[in-house]
This record gives C-alpha cells, sequence and structure tokens, in this order.
C-alpha cells in the first residue's frame, strides 16, 4: 500500500537492473507539485497530455526532469479552413475529453461547452476545429501510423451512433481541417463508446496476389460491430442498415453507466504500429480480444482469442460478485482493474491475479491510460497523477503459452534464443504433422536443431 512521500517521482525513471519486480508504482510530481486535479489525459508514444478542472492544459515529452509544459489557447477568430501561426496568450479551456493517436503526434480536445480543439505535438497552443463544432464526439479512431504532418483519414463516433470521417493537415502556415463526412448510421442510435480500424494484406483467393482488406471494430454499451472491405471509407460504408445490423454482436448482462474500451497498440523496431488487442467493459465483465497480426497474410480471422472475465478482486470469496470497476486497461499479458481506492492485474494467460495495490486514503481512483513509450499506465485521482511501470516480459512467459497450444506466440517470445525456439518449433510442427497439415508442418519441423529434436 502507498503511503507517506516515499513513493513519490521526481522523474519518468525505469526500472534498475537490480529491480526484479514486474510492477513499480509511483505517484508523479507535475512541475514539482505533488497534487493535481485532473479532468482527463491522454499519452502517445512522443508525449502525454493533461487536461485540469482548472482549465489548464500540459504536456510533457517525457524528460528525465519531469517538466510539464503549458499549452496556449488561441483566441483569435479564423478565416477560412487556415489557422495560422498568430499570437497566442495562455488562457483557460475546460476539456472534459481528449483524443490522441498511438504516436503522439496528434490530439482532438473536446471542451465541456462542446468546442473542439487541435494539439500538433510540435506546437505549444491549441487550434479550434470549427467544423467539428456541431459532431457530438464520443469515440476517434486514428490512423495507427498517421504521419506527422497528416491525421490521413479518422473515423469519429458519436452520442447518437452517427460514424464521420476526418482529416486533419498540420502545415508550416498553419493547420487545414476538412470537413468531416458522414458515412454510416447504427440503425439503434447507440453512443458509440470505442472505435478501431487496420488495413492487412491477404492473399487473394485462387491466386498468388496479395490484397489489402481494412478491419473496422465498433463498440456501444451493449454491443460490437465488425466490418472488413477495402477503402476509402465512403465506400467501405456503403452498406444498407440491416447489413449494418447484421454485423452486431449482443452481449449479455445490464448496461453498466461508465462503459469504456481500451485498445493495446504493439509496434516493431521500425515503430510501426498496429492494433493489438481490445478490452471492452461491459455488465458482467470484460470482453477482450487480439487482433489479427499484418503479417499473417493467410490469416481469415480478424479478431480471435476472444475471453470474457469476471470482475475480479484481491480476496474475494467464491460466492462473491466483485464491483464494477472505475476504469479498465490493457497491455500485451496483462488486463487492468482500477477502483475507488486499489488496483489489480490480471494475466492474460492464466486468468489470475499477479498484482495488486491499494491507493492512500482520502481520494478516489478515476481513470487510467496505458502507452508503450515508457511501459507506463498512467493514473489519475480526484488528487494526483500516479505511474504504474510495467516491467517487460517474464523470460520463460513463453512456456505458459507453450501449455495452451498457442504456438505462434510462444515462437514469437522466443525470437531471440534459438535453442528454445527451436525446441517450440519442433513441437508446433509436430501438432501441424498430427492434423495432416503436412506443408506447414515442414515449414517449423525444418527451423528445429538436431540438438534439441531426435530426427
Amino acid at each position: 500500500m502507498i503511503e507517506g512521500d516515499e513513493f513519490i517521482a521526481y522523474g519518468f525513471e525505469q526500472f534498475k537492473e537490480e529491480d526484479k519486480s514486474k510492477f513499480k508504482l509511483d505517484q508523479i510530481r507535475v512541475n514539482n507539485q505533488s497534487t493535481i486535479n485532473i479532468s482527463c489525459l491522454c499519452a502517445g508514444i512522443e508525449c502525454l497530455i493533461i487536461a485540469t478542472k482548472e482549465g489548464t492544459i500540459l504536456r510533457s515529452y517525457y524528460d528525465e526532469d519531469n517538466e510539464f509544459e503549458v499549452i496556449k489557447a488561441q483566441k483569435e477568430e479564423v478565416k477560412g479552413n487556415h489557422v495560422g501561426n498568430m499570437k497566442n496568450n495562455i488562457a483557460n479551456v475546460m476539456i472534459e475529453k481528449m483524443f490522441i493517436d498511438v504516436h503522439g503526434y496528434h490530439c482532438i480536445l473536446v471542451s465541456a461547452e462542446g468546442e473542439h480543439f487541435y494539439l500538433h505535438y510540435e506546437r505549444n497552443y491549441l487550434v479550434p476545429l470549427k467544423k467539428l463544432n456541431k459532431v457530438d464526439i464520443t469515440a476517434i479512431a486514428f490512423n495507427v501510423n498517421a504521419r506527422k504532418e497528416t491525421t490521413d483519414a479518422l473515423l469519429i463516433g458519436t452520442q447518437d451512433g452517427k460514424i464521420f470521417t476526418y482529416k486533419i493537415m498540420n502545415k508550416e502556415d498553419g493547420v487545414l481541417e476538412k470537413q468531416p463526412n458522414l458515412v454510416a448510421q447504427l440503425p439503434r442510435r447507440s453512443t458509440i463508446y470505442g472505435l478501431a480500424f487496420d488495413t492487412y494484406q491477404r492473399k487473394i483467393k485462387n491466386t498468388d496476389e496479395i490484397g489489402s482488406t481494412t478491419l473496422v471494430m465498433v463498440f456501444t454499451s451493449d454491443s460490437w460491430y465488425q466490418f472488413t472491405g477495402t477503402l476509402p471509407f465512403v465506400d467501405f460504408f456503403k452498406r444498407s442498415p440491416a447489413e449494418i445490423e447484421k454485423q452486431r454482436r449482443p452481449v449479455p448482462g445490464e448496461e453498466v453507466p461508465n462503459t469504456e474500451v481500451k485498445f493495446f497498440y504493439t509496434r516493431d523496431k521500425y515503430v510501426l504500429a498496429e492494433l493489438g488487442s481490445f478490452v471492452w467493459k461491459f455488465g458482467i465483465g470484460v470482453c477482450r480480444g487480439q487482433f489479427r497480426r499484418r503479417g499473417d497474410i493467410d490469416g481469415h480471422v480478424s479478431i480471435k482469442d476472444l475471453v470474457t472475465d469476471a470482475y475480479q478482486m484481491r480476496g474475494m470469496r467464491a460466492d462473491e460478485k466483485a464491483e464494477v470497476p472505475e476504469a479498465i486497461g490493457i497491455t500485451e499479458f496483462y488486463v487492468f482493474f482500477l477502483y475507488p481506492n486499489s488496483i489489480i492485474a490480471i494475466s492474460r494467460i492464466t486468468r489470475e491475479i499477479e498484482y495488486s495495490d491499494n491507493f492512500r486514503a482520502g481520494e478516489r481512483m478515476l481513470q487510467m491510460t496505458y502507452e508503450i513509450a515508457t511501459n507506463s499506465m498512467w493514473i489519475y485521482s480526484t488528487k494526483a497523477l500516479y505511474r504504474l511501470s510495467v516491467r517487460g516480459v517474464d523470460k520463460d512467459l513463453w512456456k505458459q503459452y507453450l501449455a495452451g497450444s498457442n504456438f505462434k506466440e510462444a515462437l514469437r517470445l522466443c525470437e531471440d534464443d534459438k535453442e528454445n525456439y527451436s525446441y517450440v518449433a519442433g513441437i508446433y510442427g509436430d501438432s501441424k504433422f498430427k492434423n495432416k497439415e503436412y506443408l506447414e508442418a515442414v515449414s517449423y519441423t525444418h527451423l528445429t536443431l538436431p540438438t534439441n529434436r531426435e530426427v
């Protein structure tokens, strides 16, 4: 349990080599202040952005000295489509929602008055987005590899189940926003709480050619929708209400007032990101699933390993029902439940609690978000900002995947260990052989080392 001031961190320090723990919880000082009244926050690879209830916007680039810069707000009149680099003043803007792309280049902010603003990671002022002011935004899906100079086409979900396409371009002489374009309407007009999309390569049936397909996921409070097709979005969503309703997947249980969806993104050594997995909070628990990997061009299943987990709390009796958490989170190997005074991490493999901690009395935990740059779960309460650092994967975690016959994940975790990789490849090849998938069996058994396997 956190007590006193000894846990207060003064910078974004990483785990020390001698530290063997998987999790490390610290309170973060913001510009040397240990208390802060946060209304919302968002985080990307490049930066962390905080909006306070006093109307201040703060941003950090994860510097070691933990300095947050104060973002300015433009008050000048906007003419035409462009907002130039005009003089700016510090001004209070009461922000209640923020949406950021995985890299942290582009952030869209929604004020309590329904105004919309844009913040580019290289600019230190907010730009008003006049074309969005009549759109009641509840979810945004950015292109996972949006460039610095443009968001590319993104999707916006609304309070009444509408889906818009939209685009912002960041130019030297200002910011250019395209007119939002309505492309779909959910027949039930349910509020959209989560949106995501990614594009995959695939083999075209009965040919050797490679094509592409786009997956779009839409989440409401009691259902999720899965669409596949080809871009642009104007053509992608040319579907009748009956065709849209056919993609609806309802879930059991009562609706919860604070439904939410969180996504985990993976990235390769070239810092290209892709959708990894999701967790969705609804009535009886959370639903989570794994997105298909882009490299799997032979795959036909977009979502796999779909699992429903009941809410859990440390010390629960077998017949006891856990309360609905304030917030949820997901990383590559854990699902997190944030309660008013505590947090727990559940292994996605064993489905057992691997970590729990209590916060000090006198404050209520509100929300959390994960970012992959510092492997941190950022948590805020009614009084403070916290960082839960999540250590990298256990070196023997591949054994758990192997025991569960999840061979591809076991192989991925053994890529840097030839001996273990060979061992897993041999077992995977045997499995393929037993299933009479002979060509695939050979593709894995040839990776084995003679020292690890009888030939």
